[in-house]
């Protein structure tokens, strides 16, 4: 039986990827983006509608505004909630008013249309590694100084990682609200920084702003010598669908490489790849 699944943020990065895995595999998706108006970011929506005639069906909604997810969930058996508030570390100016409290709104107007929608199943929301731990040196205070996915990072704050720290908040403000039912579960994905193809020339990734900002010799955070976790963003559409799709799939889930890579080390491959002229 054909389900029907709805992508939240469907311009972006991850969800695009996720779109077209989601179509390949013979699903019906409706998806949401801010303004229907923006031609960047409609545009490979477009494409895959001509590619899936009658699968793909796109609809105008703001994650600030309530109901604004009401429409586009109904009959929807799976919710893909992608979008999340972004902005590049040096443009944000103030932490709560930018990135906290869109953040938790976001949230909390998309789950209030999944708690609306009584189809709605199952709820995979896209969080980030960066939700588990902020600092390297929280992994010392684990249990066998190993990540897992029982932790919640504890040492970023509005003034020194805004991002995170919204991240952390709406995550737990989704999970707060899970909790108070029973029809429908939450799975979170956690990815450590999303690599690989991109299908829009437009999105608000900040693992893109990194490439660019490379690409164009200019680096805001210099070259530190710090390694991180990566996932290509294949990988990452492709847990989402798992998620969605296993029965017993529960909690959160890492997604990330076996090994780290450092900034020097990505430096030299965009060197190699994509030499200047």
């Amino acid at each position: 039986m054909t389900e029907r699944v709805l992508v939240t943020g469907g311009g972006g990065f991850v969800a695009c990827h996720l779109i077209q895995q989601l179509l390949a595999s013979g699903n019906v998706v409706n998806t949401t983006v801010r303004n229907l108006t923006n031609r960047t970011k409609v545009l490979p929506l477009l494409t895959l509608q001509k590619q899936y005639p009658g699968k793909l069906y796109l609809f105008e909604a703001d994650l600030l505004v309530d109901g604004a997810f009401d429409a586009p969930m109904q009959d929807c058996t799976v919710v893909h909630h992608v979008a999340s508030p972004f902005l590049l570390p040096e443009k944000i100016k103030d932490g709560r008013r930018e990135m906290l409290e869109p953040a938790l709104l976001g949230t909390r107007n998309v789950v209030s249309s999944v708690d609306k929608t009584p189809s709605v199943l199952r709820v995979v929301m896209t969080s980030t590694v960066g939700a588990i731990f902020g600092d390297y040196i929280d992994v010392l205070h684990m249990k066998n100084k190993t990540l897992t996915e029982d932790y919640f990072n504890t040492s970023s704050t509005l003034e020194t990682n805004p991002y995170h720290y919204a991240k952390v908040e709406a995550e737990k403000e989704a999970w707060r609200i899970c909790e108070k039912q029973t029809r429908w579960s939450l799975v979170t994905i956690n990815p450590g920084m999303i690599l690989g193809p991109s299908l829009t020339p437009a999105s608000d990734s900040g693992s893109l702003f990194l490439l660019d900002e490379m690409f164009c010799g200019y680096f805001f955070y210099g070259m530190p010598d710090l390694s991180l976790t990566t996932v290509d963003v294949r990988d990452v559409a492709a847990a989402h669908i798992i998620a969605a799709n296993k029965v017993d799939a529960q909690g959160r889930y890492i997604l990330a490489e076996q090994h780290m890579i450092s900034f020097v080390e990505i430096a030299g491959i965009v060197r190699r790849l994509h030499r200047r002229p």
